[in-house]
C-alpha cells in the first residue's frame, strides 16, 4: 500500500469515527431532562360564568357575574309614607352587596324592594310612597304572591362600581318562581276575643265598615269588611285595619283576614256580637 492510499484510508476512518462519536452524544439523554417539572392547574373563570342567588322565602333568583363571588345579602325594610288617609305599610328590602364593599370604600349595592301584590297596587295608585323621589320604583318581576322592584334613583349616589351594578340590572337578572302552597293554620275569634296564632296574639276590636252584599240581593260589587285589630308579639303591640284578601305584615309574618261570618242577609239581621273572624298567619 503506497502512502497516498494509506493516508486516504486513515482519513476515511477518521471521518467515520467522528460521525459515530457525534451520533452517540447527541442521542444520549441530557441531565437537564431529569429536572422535575411542577404542573400548575389554573381554573380560569369564564367571563360568561354566573353566580345565582336563590331566595326560597320570597321565590326568586338573581344572577350575578363571577366577579361578585363572595357577595353578601343585607336584610332591611322599606318604610311607606302615607299620601292618602291610609296606614302606610312596611316591607322587606334585600340588599345584594358587592364583595369589594368595605367601610371605607362603598361600592354600589343592588337593592330589591319586596311588595305583596295588593301593596304594589296601592303603591301604583299613590296611596303611599317609598321615597321622596318624584318617580316610582320600577318593577323587575313578580310571582303569584310578591312584586320585586328597584327603588327610585337607587344608583344616583354614583358609588364605586355603580356602572357595573347598572349593567347587571340591564341584563334582567331577576327571575321568579312560586313556592309550594304553605299549610295555613286558621284561627277564629269574635269581637274583643284574643287568640294566639304562631306566637302572635290577635284581638278584633271594631268593625270599621261592612259593605258586603247580602246573600239575598244581586249586587254589582261584592263589598268588603274593614276590621280594626290589635296585634301583639312579645312586647311589640300594634293596631291595624285588616281587609279580606290583603295580607298585613307584622314582625316577620303576614296576617290575613280570610273570612267574616255570618253572611249578611236582609231578612236575617244580626248583632255585632255575632261576628266571627278567621285569620291566617304565615311566617315570611
Amino acid at each position: 500500500m503506497n502512502k497516498k492510499t494509506l493516508w486516504l484510508t486513515v482519513g476515511i476512518l477518521f471521518i467515520i469515527g467522528a460521525i459515530a462519536f457525534a451520533f452517540y452524544y447527541t442521542g444520549k439523554p441530557s441531565d437537564n431532562n431529569n429536572i422535575p417539572v411542577t404542573q400548575t392547574s389554573n381554573t380560569a373563570t369564564s367571563s360568561n360564568s354566573i353566580i345565582v342567588y336563590k331566595n326560597t322565602d320570597y321565590g326568586f333568583t338573581f344572577s350575578l357575574p363571577a366577579s361578585w363571588q363572595g357577595y353578601s345579602i343585607v336584610t332591611s325594610t322599606w318604610q311607606g309614607n302615607a299620601l292618602k288617609n291610609t296606614v302606610a305599610p312596611t316591607g322587606p328590602k334585600l340588599i345584594i352587596r358587592n364583595p369589594k364593599w368595605t367601610a371605607s370604600a362603598h361600592y354600589e349595592d343592588i337593592p330589591i324592594l319586596i311588595f305583596t301584590i295588593s301593596e304594589w297596587n296601592e303603591y301604583l295608585a299613590e296611596d303611599f310612597a317609598v321615597s321622596a323621589a318624584p318617580i316610582q320604583a320600577r318593577e323587575l318581576a313578580r310571582n303569584d304572591t310578591y312584586v320585586f322592584a328597584l327603588p327610585p334613583r337607587w344608583d344616583f349616589d354614583y358609588s364605586l362600581g355603580y356602572k357595573e351594578a347598572e349593567d347587571i340590572i340591564a341584563g334582567n337578572p331577576l327571575h321568579t318562581f312560586n313556592n309550594p302552597v304553605q299549610i295555613k293554620d286558621e284561627t277564629t275569634a269574635s269581637l274583643n276575643q284574643k287568640i294566639l296564632n304562631k306566637g302572635i296574639s290577635i284581638t278584633p276590636l271594631e268593625v270599621v265598615s261592612d259593605s258586603r252584599c247580602p246573600v239575598d240581593v244581586q249586587c254589582i260589587w261584592a263589598g268588603e269588611v274593614s276590621l280594626k285589630v290589635k296585634l301583639q308579639k312579645d312586647t311589640i303591640i300594634k293596631e291595624a285595619t285588616l281587609k279580606i284578601g290583603t295580607p298585613f305584615r307584622f314582625e316577620g309574618n303576614t296576617i290575613s283576614l280570610t273570612k267574616v261570618s255570618p253572611e249578611k242577609n236582609t231578612k236575617k239581621p244580626f248583632n255585632k256580637e255575632e261576628y266571627s273572624f278567621t285569620f291566617v298567619v304565615i311566617p315570611l
